[in-house]
């Protein structure tokens, strides 16, 4: 998971310059403007988007899973007393605990 945060990271680093090179038409860093500079700069900055969309799934993925994993809390209720099934009880109806 970080490591898609730092591919976006890597990405915005190469498109931040090639982008403020172009669209400030002033050479920076010996970049100097021109067409290629800039299609390559949308294309990183495409990238760096893409790894943090990607970063942003797999959390998601990662907590819908752990909410799957835990244990369900079982809904407390009242159980029906069945004589039928007490076998701990004598046929006068006594408990053979009292």
């Amino acid at each position: 998971m970080a490591f898609n945060l730092a591919l976006a990271l890597i990405w915005l680093i190469i498109a931040v310059p090639l982008l403020a090179v172009n669209l400030t038409g002033r050479p920076l860093l010996g970049l100097e403007p021109g067409q290629p500079g800039l299609s390559m700069g949308l294309v990183a900055a495409l990238l760096a988007l893409y790894n943090v969309a990607r970063f942003f799934a797999a959390r998601s993925f990662q907590r819908s899973r752990v909410r799957e994993q835990r244990p369900k809390r079982k809904s407390v209720r009242e159980e029906e007393y069945h004589p039928e099934f007490d076998i701990f009880r004598r046929d006068d109806g006594q408990s053979p605990v009292s």
